[in-house]
């Protein structure tokens, strides 16, 4: 018998087949690196997180997003494809696709709707700026 602390309801434990501890143990992950990340960001000049400022280091975290979407796509196309060649050779090509069609999706989708969103941000600025004003005695009596 297993001892979990869980707030899932055993019937769903089963359906998802996952063990009862995975919240808490994600949790104390999650608080754990929320401290790193805070002083990667706080001091991003200390040796350690210095690497994380290199151009190819930079490259990949502007990618990030699209190669989580693709990644897996990738990986199983390639199993799928290639059932006879070694896993590592799956994986290495599976990679090189997923960089490359995640880099295609940041040129076609990404950088043009950021593009696009700072426009929309700076064209809407200025009304902003009047409707977020407030009335004062001085305003008031110009």
């Amino acid at each position: 018998m297993r001892f979990s602390l869980s707030v899932f309801p055993r019937s769903l434990q089963r359906f998802c087949g996952r063990t009862a501890a995975a919240p808490a143990g994600f949790s104390i992950q999650g608080l754990a690196l929320s401290v790193v990340f805070t002083a990667a960001i706080r001091f991003h000049d200390w040796p350690p997180f210095r690497v994380l400022n290199w151009r190819p280091i930079v490259f990949i975290g502007t990618l990030s997003y699209s190669l989580y979407l693709v990644h897996d796509v990738m990986l199983r196309a390639t199993a799928r494809l290639w059932t006879q060649s070694h896993a590592w050779q799956r994986t290495l090509v599976a990679l090189a696709a997923a960089f490359i069609t995640s880099w295609a999706i940041y040129v076609a989708i990404e950088k043009p709707c950021a593009i696009l969103r700072k426009r929309l941000r700076d064209a809407s600025a200025p009304q902003r700026a009047i409707s977020d004003e407030v009335a004062t005695p001085e305003s008031l009596n110009q």
